[in-house]
């Protein structure tokens, strides 16, 4: 399970490397330095803390139609675009006494584009990926060893970031910018999609050997596959009367010992009646 528990943790430690956390956090520091002032900033952190809320069950909604990996990579893609169009309007307009007010008010229109891309595409989809990758005996060890990996990319970049603007300002969002746009491309090349996949399916990416691999079956195949099975296992038309010896020799082998039924096998077919 080490692919897994890699794909897993790399996921989550690119999420966080989108710097949404640190966004969120010093969101008000960042519109005082784009002129708004007063209760507003605080106003528009309630704002974009529920509008991402809002986000997450469209997320939801959409995970299933779009899948996976592919509404990941529009999160992702969306975010470092529009965190970079921020660090740029930062670096230019960035100061309280600047007197364009149209540039700073696009700046804070892309941070809310921002969380948008974050909300839409990455913060359920991440959670979702990361559970499904892992079988149902080991999934919550999975899924806490992946979680590791976004708790310790916040404690790195939250507590690098306040000396980081104090010190550098601005230019501390370009570490998420490369961050993730180094980290994407091995998302898209290299996951594997499990949009609409049972958890055999799933495993048979990862190299578990599956009793039945019905992964290239269209749907209407995968329709008449379950249809057949269905009716090989229709109790409704087994016939309890005709049946009846083969149940009862049934039930009183299930109350044998072990060395009567090695016996049995010993003996043979033919070799002895069950009392």
């Amino acid at each position: 399970y080490r692919k897994r528990m890699f794909y897993g943790f790399y996921l989550q430690a690119m999420c966080q490397s989108t710097g949404v956390l640190v966004v969120a956090n010093y969101m008000v520091l960042e519109l005082n330095n784009l002129g708004v002032t007063g209760s507003m900033p605080l106003l528009l952190l309630a704002v974009y803390n529920s509008w991402a809320a809002i986000l997450n069950y469209v997320n939801a909604l959409l995970i299933d139609r779009i899948g996976r990996i592919r509404i990941i990579t529009i999160g992702i893609s969306g975010c470092i675009v529009c965190l970079s169009i921020v660090t740029a309007l930062n670096s230019r307009y960035g100061t309280a006494d600047n007197p364009n007010k149209a540039g700073q008010a696009v700046a804070v229109l892309f941070m809310f584009l921002f969380v948008t891309f974050y909300g839409f595409g990455i913060d359920v989809s991440s959670y979702v990926y990361c559970s499904e990758i892992f079988p149902t005996h080991i999934r919550s060890k999975g899924v806490g060893w992946s979680v590791s990996g976004l708790f310790l990319m916040t404690t790195i970049y939250t507590t690098a970031a306040g000396p980081a603007f104090n010190t550098i300002g601005w230019r501390f969002y370009l570490v998420f910018i490369v961050i993730t746009t180094l980290m994407l491309p091995y998302v898209v090349l290299c996951f594997p999609e499990t949009k609409g996949l049972s958890l055999e399916e799933v495993g048979a990416l990862f190299g578990d050997e599956v009793a039945m691999d019905v992964s290239h079956l269209s749907e209407e195949q995968r329709e008449e596959l379950d249809a057949n099975i269905a009716k090989t296992t229709d109790l409704t038309t087994f016939d309890l009367e005709k049946n009846r010896h083969h149940v009862n020799i049934g039930s009183q082998i299930s109350k044998m010992s072990g060395t009567d039924i090695e016996h049995i096998e010993e003996v043979g077919a033919g070799g002895r009646k069950i009392q």
